[in-house]
């Protein structure tokens, strides 16, 4: 709860270009949004996460299925 209210406080304090801006590039689902709060638990929605992750991924989350693996140095 404490990450969705940090996300909404930093949401509700971005300039309407920037807000713009973000959902443009993280669309999330407009059912249920009504307020800075229901955004940031929309944003932090694990769903959410995964397809904003896919693209940079190339094949989705977890980093399981990715094609490079992370090796302790």
């Amino acid at each position: 709860m404490t990450t969705t209210l940090a996300l909404a406080a930093r949401l509700r304090a971005l300039p309407d270009d920037k807000l713009t801006s973000l959902l443009r590039a993280r669309p999330v689902r407009r059912a249920g949004v009504s307020d800075f709060f229901d955004l940031a638990e929309a944003l932090l929605d694990p769903e959410s996460v995964q397809r904003a992750l896919a693209p940079s991924t190339g094949r989705g989350w977890p980093p399981s299925r990715c094609s490079a693996r992370w090796t302790a140095p």
